[in-house]
């Protein structure tokens, strides 16, 4: 099944384009609005979208940042509930910076809670993913780095307000890091990442697996692959108990990996697939395995999905995308057994990385494509189904709105990939007098009168946009006295048509100043 992109931009960026993915945990969410004021915090307007059929959404876009570069590689949904976003933060790209695990937890309205730091003053600190305990705690995995210890798998558990319960580190005589951490059924855990001698080359990598038991203490360590280029950001536990991980090799070529583990670490089989770099895989509700990646054709990747028997073989494939390059971040399945994939579209050089989602049907054929872009680099990391139905994704954005450093981005979007772009619907203050906008009735159905004042003469707008921040339908373009005025709206676009039911709103923009109305049209 191919696609066009013919999708607008919507409105997040990292200076790194490896594509990690981890396990999904969907639990809860959270009613709590506390919040604290932190450095290059910025939250956009919050609404509700609601639509026949469905509960009501809140869409929502939080940025957060502390440092020069503040990155998040993933996010979970807890049993409070609230939103857990994990990554790191630094000073600078000098040999001396400070560079601490960081978390950062929210409300569900993506109001900030409390953030944390881990590490130790003299030791580089990553964390890279998170898992919600069965007693309600965190645990975290990521890597440690010093010149004396080199660098080590790192494991935190910490309770629900961030505080360290314990701590644990891992060398099996190599160095070792964790991307991707699941809590089993028999109360351990299970880390996959990447082990790399010291000796003969640091570029030659293997996938680990370790496990451990419920107090952090190694049970097994296993390693994988042939000491070329061997990656793994995924892994699940399947409906049998056992573990399936999906990965990447590279040598002359990218060749995708899946293999499937039992308890003890042994082998039970393991599926190449060559041109293929797969970074997350699920096992679906129909009990099959689903693994999602990039597919490298000449100077072109793709986008790939393929199906699974609980052999490894292969049921069904898909590529999409054309004339760009895409990376596949994360998957996961919806409540109505589709599929979302997140990611980053384009070339970090030249400036062109855009975040994406991208939702398909249970046969992969393609439901809707859409990318968010807020400066010139943008991903999403890792996305995850809210209890509404809604979307949230995390990723990072170029600090302040540019590309000098970064910030954490976590975007709540509705079931359809949509939200409000800050820059499309923002009013600008009013400095004297107020200017007011409103419509009634909303929700409506067929129509709805727009109403507004005037402080001063002006040059007036009123402008119709949908939820992407495409302009719908421009109402008024005339100067006007000072006074109070209103106009009515049929729910049609410029050309006529009827509009799709949901969230609009009404822009009026007077002079330098404008205010915005939030209507929902129901079909």
């Amino acid at each position: 099944m191919m696609w066009m992109d013919t999708s607008d931009t919507v409105s997040g960026s990292s200076l790194a384009i490896k594509s990690w993915a981890f396990n999904k945990r969907r639990l809860g969410r959270s009613n709590d609005h506390r919040n604290l004021g932190l450095k290059a915090l910025v939250t956009s307007i919050c609404v509700i979208f609601m639509c026949e059929g469905l509960q009501a959404q809140n869409i929502w876009t939080t940025v957060v940042g502390r440092s020069l570069f503040d990155q998040a590689w993933s996010i979970i949904e807890t049993s409070e509930p609230a939103y857990i976003a994990v990554g790191h933060s630094s000073n600078g790209h000098n040999v001396d910076r400070r560079h601490v695990g960081w978390l950062v937890k929210l409300n569900v309205d993506g109001d900030t809670l409390w953030t944390k730091s881990y590490g130790e003053s003299d030791v580089k600190s990553y964390l890279w993913s998170a898992t919600e305990t069965s007693d309600s705690c965190y645990v975290l995995v990521g890597d440690q780095w010093s010149s004396e210890r080199g660098r080590e798998l790192w494991l935190v558990k910490t309770d629900t307000s961030g505080d360290t319960l314990w701590t644990k580190t891992y060398d099996n005589q190599a160095d070792l890091t964790g991307f991707g951490v699941i809590e089993t059924s028999d109360e351990s855990f299970v880390i996959v990442g990447i082990s790399f001698p010291v000796y003969p080359d640091e570029s030659d990598y293997q996938i680990s697996v370790v496990k451990t038991d419920r107090n952090g203490n190694a049970l097994w360590m296993r390693t994988y692959g042939d000491l070329h280029y061997d990656e793994s950001f995924s892994v699940i536990e399947t409906s049998d108990n056992f573990y399936l991980i999906a990965g990447f090799s590279v040598s002359s070529q990218y060749c995708g990996l899946l293999f499937k583990m039992d308890a003890s670490g042994d082998t039970l089989w393991s599926r190449s697939f060559d041109e293929y770099q797969f970074s997350s895989v699920i096992e679906t509700s129909n009990l099959t395995y689903v693994v999602a990646g990039t597919k490298h054709e000449g100077s072109h990747q793709r986008l790939s999905l393929l199906e699974t028997d609980f052999n490894g073989n292969v049921t069904w494939s898909r590529v999409f995308g054309e004339n760009d390059k895409y990376s596949t971040t994360s998957l996961i399945e919806t409540h109505d057994n589709s599929y979302v994939l997140s990611g980053e579209r384009g070339d970090f050089y030249p400036d062109t990385l855009k975040a994406f989602l991208m939702k398909v049907d249970h046969n992969a054929d393609s439901l809707w494509f859409k990318t968010y872009e807020r400066t010139i680099h943008d991903n999403a990391k890792m996305v995850l189904e809210a209890e509404d139905g809604g979307l949230v994704f995390v990723g990072n954005t170029g600090s302040g709105g540019s590309e000098e450093g970064s910030d954490i981005w976590i975007v709540k979007t509705d079931s359809v990939g949509s939200y409000i772009p800050p820059v499309s619907i923002e009013s600008k203050p009013v400095p004297s007098t107020e200017m007011l906008i409103s419509s009634y009735p909303n929700p409506f159905n067929p129509g709805t009168s727009i109403e507004y004042e005037l402080p001063d003469q002006s040059d007036v707008s009123v402008i119709i946009y949908d939820m992407t921040g495409r302009e719908v339908n421009r109402l008024v373009s005339i100067s006007q006295p000072p006074g109070s005025y209103k106009v009515s709206w049929n729910g049609a676009d410029h050309v006529g048509r009827q509009v799709a039911g949901g969230m609009y709103f009404a822009r009026l923009q007077a002079g330098d100043n404008s205010s915005v109305a939030k209507m929902v049209y129901l079909r």
